[in-house]
């Protein structure tokens, strides 16, 4: 049961503090396909990055996430964040699926995410440390990689 906990732990960190605050039914659903709902396009102060499509990864043993990342010309950011743990040696595995859609301002990205994690879809604020070539979540350093 320690070792269930310990991963589930992990996971919940990995998922960038996943949090179920609300008891509004609308903040917490079952639909797989939740998007983030935003109506205009956002507009940052300044980008660490140009306009474009980037896709980032991180992987270590018994995890790894791909961040897909589009910057618009006005710094506005939308992307998605997949993150899998695969621990064999315990037979634990799940999948996460986060959508976002923010802002980069200067060498930060702040947005609103949809995580979609082993049934359950909840709303979360993300905060994103970007340089050159990576992006930080949380303590993975994801590196800029070819999009798939």
């Amino acid at each position: 049961m320690r070792i269930f906990f310990n991963y589930l732990l992990f996971f919940v960190l990995f998922s960038s503090s996943i949090a179920c605050s609300s008891s509004d039914s609308s903040e917490n659903n079952t639909d797989s396909t939740a998007v983030v709902p935003i109506e205009e396009e956002l507009v940052g102060s300044n980008g660490m990055i140009p306009a474009g499509k980037y896709c980032y990864f991180f992987a270590d043993d018994i995890s790894e996430g791909v961040i897909t990342l589009e910057v618009t010309p006005k710094f506005g950011v939308k992307g998605t964040i997949i993150a899998d743990i695969h621990d064999e040696a315990n037979s634990y595995f799940t999948k996460s699926e986060t959508n976002f859609k923010g802002v980069m301002n200067n060498d930060i990205i702040e947005a609103k995410g949809v995580t979609v994690a082993d049934g359950a879809t909840v709303n979360e604020d993300l905060m994103l440390k970007v340089g050159d070539d990576w992006i930080k979540r949380d303590d993975r350093l994801y590196k800029l990689d070819v999009c798939k």
